[in-house]
Order: C-alpha cells, then sequence, then structure tokens
C-alpha cells in the first residue's frame, strides 16, 4: 500500500470520528415567487457545473465530442431537477434535488468520461473538471434552461469554484454554506482526484461499475471478462477509500440538509 492511500485512510477515518461540528436545523420558510418562471424553497440543491478536459484532443481523433458527452451525461442524473444540458460546446450543467447522491454520480460521470464506450487506446483519455455547489435556489425558467438566467447560492457556488479549480488545477471541488465542513470535502476531493489520476481507463470502468452496486460476478458479464480478471482490474485501485468518503459525504450532507439523520 503506497504512503498516499495510507495517508488518505487516516484522513478519512479521522475526520469520519471528529465530533467538532455543531448542527443546525433548517427553518421552513414560504415560497416565494419570482419572474416568470419557477421560485425555490428554502431547500437545499446540488448544481454539477463541469467542462471538458482534452475535448481538443477528442476532436482530432475523428470522434464528435459532443455526441461522446451526450451519451455519457445520460448515465447519471436521470432524476435531476433540472437534466444535463451541454453548454458552450464542451461544457455542462444538471441540477439534483438530492445534494448527498451529488458526489457519487459526479464520480461516476467523471469515470464514464474517462472510460469511455470504447476503452481501447485509439482514443485519448478525457476527463472533466466539475464544480458541486450546494445552496439555496432564488429562480430558473420553465424551459429552454440557459447559463446566466438561473440564479441562486447553488448556483454561484458551482460557478466560482469552477473556475477556482482551473487555476489550482483541480479537477474535483465542493462548496456549501456551511464553511465548517468545506475544508474537510476539499480534502475529500483532493484524495479522490489523486486516486482518479492512477487509474488506467480499463481500471476507471472497472470501478464505475463497483460504484454503480455491481457485484464481481456482474462487473465480468458486462466486461465480458472472468472473475480472475476483474479482481486485476480492481487490485491496487483503492476503491474502497472513494466509497468510504461518498458514503462519509453523503452522511454529513445528509445530516445538515436531515437534521434528524443521526451523525456517527
Amino acid at each position: 500500500m503506497s504512503v498516499f492511500v495510507q495517508k488518505a485512510r487516516f484522513w478519512v477515518h479521522l475526520l469520519k470520528n471528529t465530533e467538532n461540528y455543531k448542527y443546525y436545523k433548517n427553518s421552513t420558510k414560504k415560497h416565494t415567487k419570482i419572474g416568470n418562471g419557477n421560485s425555490m424553497d428554502e431547500k437545499i440543491y446540488a448544481v454539477v457545473t463541469g467542462d471538458l478536459i482534452g475535448s481538443r484532443k477528442l476532436k482530432d481523433s475523428g470522434v464528435s465530442y459532443v455526441d461522446y458527452l451526450n451519451k455519457s451525461l445520460g448515465c447519471v442524473g436521470h432524476d435531476y431537477q433540472i437534466p444535463f444540458f451541454i453548454y458552450r460546446g464542451d461544457s455542462f450543467q444538471g441540477v439534483t434535488a438530492d445534494p448527498g447522491s451529488a458526489l457519487k454520480d459526479t464520480i461516476i460521470l467523471r469515470l464514464k468520461l474517462i472510460s469511455g464506450f470504447e476503452v481501447g487506446e485509439r482514443y485519448p483519455r478525457i476527463d472533466a473538471r466539475i464544480a458541486i455547489g450546494l445552496g439555496k435556489i432564488d429562480y430558473f425558467p420553465n424551459k429552454d434552461y440557459k447559463i446566466g438566467e438561473m440564479d441562486g447560492e447553488a448556483f454561484r457556488y458551482s460557478g466560482l469554484q469552477l473556475d477556482e479549480i482551473k487555476k489550482d488545477r483541480q479537477t474535483l471541488t465542493v462548496k456549501t454554506p456551511w464553511s465548517e465542513i468545506n475544508e474537510e470535502l476539499d480534502i475529500y476531493c483532493r484524495i479522490i482526484d489523486r486516486l482518479i489520476a492512477r487509474w488506467s481507463k480499463k481500471k476507471c470502468e472497472a470501478v464505475m461499475y463497483r460504484l454503480e452496486g455491481h457485484i464481481l460476478e456482474q462487473i465480468g458479464e458486462k466486461l465480458d471478462i472472468d472473475l480472475s480478471s476483474v479482481s486485476y482490474r480492481l487490485k491496487g485501485t483503492d476503491y474502497d477509500v472513494v466509497e468510504m468518503i461518498i458514503q462519509r459525504y453523503s452522511k454529513i450532507i445528509n445530516k445538515k440538509i436531515l437534521p434528524s439523520v443521526g451523525f456517527t
């Protein structure tokens, strides 16, 4: 086990067992009508905004990256308040009313993009920078969603964080209204970035199916390989660290938005 993975496990364990956060119940407020579109209540949403890394290389290979991106986006977010849509050619955005699942969705999307629909090395490695912003939403149109028309805390966090990670050369970030958990989430995002950067396209594909909840036999059927080959692809990925982070993220976010949920 590498020193990095040992440190990652240590931090996840330490942060999981730290009880120095204060939690507050959300107050119930009436809906407010804004403009001609749909107004939102005080509920917390997650806005997921991203852009492709390496889209030019993909285009130079003779592959339509728009079709490629559309297929990948179609694999996640089926129950989103605003399903993923593409803007500016290689950027995308979606809104979910289940913020606790946003990190898992984002990781699966990145692994889908990296592994591709044909894992062969004739295609370059394509990844995405993705920023998750949690918060309230003030307004979005009834249809024809366009960047700039939608407004609210979650949109602002997501957009600003995407600009920030471009400067820092990160590929994943989460920003919430709760400053006391943002530092912890930043550590998790950096750990996930480091892990994914080490995985080959085939390993990304195997981990993606594992995170989706498939058992080894099912992964083998999907990849048309035997169990020993599935185990080999997963070996050394430390995907269980990612699973721990996803579970921890979901727990602390749900604790914030659903105060009755226990925290351990």
